[in-house]
């Protein structure tokens, strides 16, 4: 709660406050030498962050160095940073088809296929924080005093999105076992299982090595790089499993437009019988 309140304090200053002023501008009456000049918002974002998380006074502080001088304190790594988007372009585009297979045979008709396409949707908004938001933080060499609006609003974005992912990736898991408990003789209900373990292990490591980080504070540069593209194959490696391993979007591809009965079940009538539909739907 605290931090959607300071993300909508932050967007408030960004919009209200202005971004430039005369030289001898206090607080728009250009005469009145004895008032207190103006506030930047690069001064006003860091101070109201501290004000509602409660941090003290070393926290988000920027008053230290020049905007030229936090420019020059990151470092820029623009391979990193390109790479970064590519794969993100990549895993987007690989999404694609998955989506599209989704909504022609309407599987989302299914409370699991549900899940995925709402996992599928915080995968792509996680993407485009951790690929393009970070390719071009990594390119200019971006620090959080450089833009501090910026560099708050993609923190807590990033922070909320992956927390929806989080929980999205915990409820395919468990709807997955429940099918499997429910219909332990089916070998597609055994196969799904699996489908969704490859899909939320990735996401499992990569929590854990940024837990790691956080509670033996051994942000390496390696071990933080390490981190931050398992992040990034977490949100996307779920495009090619679902490409690979899920039988309806596969044949579908193929030219046979199968419902397998691990994919759709009908919920009011719990009917497990493959479902075919004509070739000219």
């Amino acid at each position: 709660m605290r931090i959607l309140l300071c993300l909508i304090a932050v967007l408030s200053i960004a919009y209200c406050m202005p971004k430039e002023r005369a030289v001898g501008d206090y607080c728009g009456c250009p005469h009145a030498c004895h008032l207190p000049q103006c506030p930047s918002v690069e001064e006003e974002v860091p101070k109201t962050i501290r004000h509602l998380m409660g941090y003290p006074s070393s926290y988000y502080n920027c008053s230290g160095k020049t905007y030229e001088e936090w420019m020059l304190t990151g470092e820029k790594w623009p391979f990193l940073g390109h790479l970064l988007m590519i794969l993100g372009t990549l895993y987007i585009v690989l999404y694609l088809p998955t989506i599209y297979a989704m909504v022609k045979l309407r599987l989302m008709r299914n409370e699991c296929y549900k899940i995925m396409f709402c996992l599928i949707m915080a995968d792509i908004g996680n993407i485009f924080v951790n690929s393009f938001i970070a390719g071009y933080v990594f390119s200019v060499g971006g620090v959080f005093c450089s833009n501090p609006v910026f560099s708050y609003i993609s923190g807590a974005y990033s922070y909320i999105i992956w927390s929806i992912a989080s929980y999205l990736y915990i409820f395919l898991a468990v709807n997955r076992l429940i099918i499997v408990i429910n219909n332990p003789s089916v070998k597609q209900s055994f196969e799904a299982l699996v489908q969704a373990i490859l899909i939320t292990l990735p996401a499992m490591i990569a929590s854990w090595l940024y837990v790691y980080i956080q509670i033996f504070n051994v942000a390496t540069l390696e071990m933080a790089i390490t981190a931050h593209f398992a992040w990034q194959t977490t949100t996307g490696i779920s495009a090619l499993i679902y490409l690979t391993l899920n039988h309806s979007i596969k044949d579908f591809y193929r030219g046979k437009r199968i419902i397998h009965q691990s994919s759709y079940v009908n919920d009011s009538e719990k009917d497990t019988k493959t479902t075919k539909q004509s070739a000219t739907n």
